[in-house]
């Protein structure tokens, strides 16, 4: 039987997706899995570390695992209550199958957030410097290392995670839209966000948090 998804809800925010991210978590318990960790930033915004057991990993050295999200995970399914992807799918290749993995080892919840290169200062600085505001896409002499796989806009964002829910039986309760503060004013920002047709243009990034239907 074909399940429906309820409506999503969309939430456009100035904060930051760390804060962003405690926030939704300060009701749940168990093991995190922050994937992308780096420097460990997220963890210094969860409020409730006491009921949540944090682990880091990367494919650089220096968290508590390290990971390649080209390859399937050395971990067994359901190892962590919650798994956080914060702007890490664009620069995998197979970010799908990424996903995929992601889901499997999960418990509870998955929370993947997703830049959106399509905002106005993005389009403006590529007009004017043919830039789009990181090195990312620069077609160099040395392979640069990091870079990103997939030019990530609003409408396909959107869509991709409304997918996703679908194919892997996943509920997304919820699609938060951070807007853009450096470049207008955040209030200036929030009223275009409301004023223009195209969110996306004032859509910093958009993250989904998607939940395990159980039973």
């Amino acid at each position: 039987m074909e399940v429906k998804l309820k409506p999503i809800k969309t939430l456009p925010h100035l904060i930051n997706k760390y804060h962003r991210v405690a926030r939704f978590l300060v009701k749940e318990e168990g093991s995190i899995l922050d994937i992308g960790a780096r420097n460990h930033i997220l963890f210094n915004y969860i409020i409730n570390k006491e009921k949540l057991n944090y682990f880091s990993a990367d494919a650089i050295s220096g968290c508590d695992y390290t990971i390649d999200l080209e390859k399937k995970l050395s971990f067994d399914d359901h190892s962590f209550d919650h798994i956080i992807a914060l702007d890490v799918l664009e620069h995998v290749e197979k970010a799908h199958d990424a996903f995929g993995e992601l889901v499997r080892i999960s418990r509870q919840t998955i929370i993947i957030a997703l830049p959106n290169m399509a905002t106005l200062r993005h389009r403006v600085s590529y007009f004017i410097n043919g830039h789009l505001l990181t090195n990312k896409y620069d077609f160099v002499s040395q392979h640069q290392g990091d870079r990103h796989r997939w030019l990530t806009i609003y409408p396909q964002i959107i869509n991709i995670f409304e997918s996703w829910a679908d194919q892997h039986n996943l509920t997304l309760e919820l699609i938060t839209e951070e807007v853009a503060v450096s470049w207008p004013r955040p209030l200036s920002a929030i009223w275009l966000y409301f004023r223009l047709p195209a969110r996306s243009a004032h859509t910093e990034r958009c993250t989904a948090f998607f939940r395990h239907r159980h039973g």
